[in-house]
């Protein structure tokens, strides 16, 4: 959703993307980096993490 404020009145706009867009290119820009150079990957959390602490 696309939320712009307008004269005083938010306009709110659905977004039309596919799923998962972009990801592809992401996943190849992170893949190429070191991972001692980025931290990108800690964005990337996964189901039981958080019982783990992690």
């Amino acid at each position: 959703m696309e939320l712009v404020v307008e004269e005083g009145r938010v306009i709110a706009t659905p977004v039309r993307s596919t799923v998962r867009e972009g990801w592809e290119v992401d996943a190849k820009r992170i893949g190429a980096e070191s991972v001692a150079d980025s931290d990108d990957w800690l964005s990337f959390g996964n189901e039981g993490d958080d019982e783990l602490g992690w």
